[in-house]
């Protein structure tokens, strides 16, 4: 036996068997080794060689090429564990010498026992049974014992049903079949049904209608939210008047923007009506009430002769630069073209007039109108962004008009080289603008352009600095209060120094100017909460924000329910100081 396993890189090694079969008496070794092809032939139950001269020692290593020094073996038949246990069972030694465990198509399970790793449950003998008869014997009782019972309930014989390969034999590792049967439960398919099948289905759940109910529903005063889930290209073919564009890919994640209240009555369309029955049933299931597709589509609509019109879409170097922009759902393309479109007075080129007017320009705001009389000082570049060492001595609107420019081509700056005053206010206004930031650091101008802002009816966005401190707020003439009603009287100009007499960190501006644009841009995209009635309060020494509730004063001269003051008056008089800018 010691002799056996010393010789364990000969490559064509077998073993012989001596002595009756497994579960007989066991595996017995010849005195010798010999030569011949290692396989496991059918019906004999017994691992052996099969031809060859006696090959012995140190021969049996030199004889063989190196690249062929590993034995080969073929399994046909699965044995049982306590088939192998008689008293002179070998095989411990059998997987030693002929490698099985690197064999990666052969498991060799616990106790020696060789299974198929498909083998059907019904063929393991049970762990329990501790009969020593040969493994065929007890199986041939055991399906004479199945069949008959079978027999008596009426059931088929298994014998009846094709042989199912085994995973060797699929795999080419063995010729024959697996002597133990292998059962299977017989498995049909769920017939799906076509795309015409589901979609009539879908239709036969959801509302329709034709493109004249259609247009009578839009005419209507419960006009429904009409929204458009075709492709992009297909939107700017055409579209129904009124709609918004949802594809369909990205209506489930997107509908809640559009259409927050589920009770709100929604009509869909696409090209033909199918994309959009399949979409009104997708919003069913989220909750909404009142959906309707519209049958026909797109397509019924225009052949109909009925209202379309071409949207408006960025081209494909508008897209590319304001696409973050494009891909938050609150804005989008349409959010980015009203941006576009858009118009922005800024009061002052300085601390808060920089980081405002940089923004909005990046993101697009299509005209920027900024007042400003004063020049590019030294002093300035310390917190006036906008500005460079180059441009000392310039006028500051002018300055302002080529950084942004160069910033963002698309937009148009206009300057206005003068101070606001009451003869000026109605002109500069005249040119028609939308939201109005104040970046002045004085009260005459604070109270001028509030009053301008009240009758004209022009949201507000107040920005103010001092040293460490900075406040942002948004007053919206009929949503909230006015600066009048925070500041009935200005303060004494020794209470309320300036940024040129008390001082600024170089940052801060950069901070409440950056807060200014942000609900410059809500407003003109009309999203969000504004500052409208909450005065933000920041602290850059504790890095601490705090809010502060305001409310309208019926009492206002200028914004209340009996206004005094109606017209415009010298406000340098008012307030006792020549207005300058932060």
């Amino acid at each position: 036996m010691e002799g056996v396993l010393r010789v364990d890189a000969v490559r064509r090694v077998g073993i012989a068997g001596s002595r009756p079969s497994p579960g007989r008496g066991g595996v017995g070794v010849p005195p010798r080794l010999v030569v011949g092809p290692a396989e496991v032939e059918l019906g004999s139950r017994v691992v052996r060689m099969r031809g060859g001269d006696p090959l012995h020692g140190t021969k049996a290593r030199g004889a063989v090429p190196a690249r062929e020094r590993r034995a080969e073996l073929c399994l046909d038949r699965v044995v049982a564990a306590e088939d192998l246990r008689g008293p002179g069972g070998l095989v411990a030694l059998v997987e030693e010498l002929l490698g099985l465990g690197e064999c990666p198509r052969l498991g060799v399970a616990a106790k020696a026992e060789f299974e198929l790793q498909e083998r059907g449950a019904g063929a393991r003998v049970r762990d329990g049974a501790r009969d020593g008869r040969p493994l065929t014997a007890r199986l041939q009782n055991r399906d004479a014992d199945d069949g008959a019972g079978r027999h008596e309930r009426g059931e088929p014989d298994d014998e009846q049903d094709p042989p199912v390969p085994g995973r060797c034999e699929r795999t080419g590792l063995g010729r024959h079949r697996p002597s133990v049967a292998t059962k299977r439960l017989a498995t049909f398919p769920k017939a799906m049904p076509s795309y015409r099948e589901l979609l009539q289905q879908v239709k036969s759940e959801i509302d329709e209608v034709g493109v004249t109910r259609a247009r009578d529903l839009l005419a209507g005063d419960d006009r429904p939210l009409v929204i458009d889930v075709r492709e992009l290209d297909e939107w700017t073919e055409g579209r129904i008047p009124g709609a918004i564009h949802i594809p369909r890919g990205n209506l489930e994640s997107r509908i809640e923007q559009a259409a927050p209240d589920h009770a709100q009555p929604i009509l869909l369309y696409c090209a033909a009506g199918n994309r959009s029955a399949f979409a009104a049933k997708s919003l069913e299931e989220l909750g909404y009430e009142s959906v309707t597709s519209l049958a026909g589509g797109y397509t019924d609509w225009k052949r109909s002769g009925l209202p379309t019109e071409l949207p408006r879409t960025l081209d494909g170097e508008k897209r590319q630069r304001y696409s973050r922009h494009v891909l938050i759902p609150e804005v989008g393309e349409e959010g980015q073209l009203k941006l576009l479109d858009s118009r922005v007075l800024l009061l002052g080129a300085g601390g808060l007039g920089s980081p405002s007017a940089l923004y909005l320009a990046a993101a697009g705001v299509g005209r920027l109108g900024i007042v400003d009389d004063d020049r590019v000082d030294a002093s300035n570049l310390q917190r006036q962004v906008l500005h460079s060492t180059s441009r000392l001595g310039e006028w500051k609107a002018e300055s302002a008009k080529r950084t942004l420019e160069e910033l963002n081509p698309d937009i148009d700056v206009v300057p206005y080289i003068e101070r606001l005053t009451s003869e000026n206010v109605e002109r500069i206004l005249a040119d028609g603008w939308d939201v109005i930031v104040d970046g002045a650091d004085n009260f005459p101008t604070r109270y001028l352009i509030n009053d301008a802002a009240v009758w004209h009816d022009i949201p507000l966005v107040h920005g103010s600095i001092y040293r460490f401190e900075g406040q942002a707020t948004v007053f919206k003439p009929g949503a909230g209060p006015c600066y009048r009603c925070l500041f009935p009287q200005p303060p004494p100009p020794e209470l309320a120094p300036s940024c040129a007499e008390g001082g600024v960190l170089g940052v801060l501006p950069g901070i409440v100017g950056s807060l200014q644009a942000s609900e410059a841009l809500k407003l003109c995209l009309g999203i969000g909460e504004p500052l409208v009635g909450r005065l933000l309060l920041f602290d850059a020494l504790a890095t601490e924000f705090s809010e502060v509730n305001l409310r309208r004063d019926p009492n206002c001269p200028v914004c209340g329910d009996s206004p005094t003051i109606t017209e415009y008056v010298d406000y340098v008089e008012f307030c006792s100081g020549r207005p300058t800018h932060a």
